[in-house]
């Protein structure tokens, strides 16, 4: 039996997402709570990722940046149990000097996982 499909019209769309949250084993760490990322905070992660230059002619240019790249990831989706952020954007660089690269790569692998982050970036491989 198949599942019938409902019609999102505009009010429906707008209407604000209930965020997925989900509890993540840091092994004898402990564990935490990764959330789903809404489409605005999917942009501003993607956003952070560029690095903002000046060409000697004056242009404006983007240039793709790994700085830090989990740690810009983590600051997005670490959450408490009801989905409330625990670190602000500014804080990255702090995190990923503080934490373990192990515990990081937990957290970003279940991030990219409920995000679907790493399809998106097989995709783009493909079609290039």
């Amino acid at each position: 039996m198949t599942k019938e499909r409902i019609f999102l019209g505009r009010d429906a769309l707008m209407k604000k997402a209930k965020v997925k949250v989900i509890e993540v084993d840091l092994g004898e760490a402990g564990f935490t709570y990764v959330k789903e990322l809404t489409a605005q905070e999917k942009n501003d992660y993607e956003a952070s990722l560029l690095d903002k230059t000046k060409t000697p002619k004056g242009d404006t240019k983007y240039e793709g940046s790994l700085k830090n790249v989990q740690a810009k990831l983590a600051v997005y989706v670490l959450c408490d149990e009801k989905g409330k952020l625990l670190f602000k954007k500014e804080e990255a660089a702090s995190l990923s000097q503080n934490m373990l690269a192990s515990i990081m790569d937990v957290i970003a692998k279940a991030a990219k996982e409920l995000n679907k982050l790493e399809e998106e970036a097989k995709d783009d491989k493909v079609k290039n």
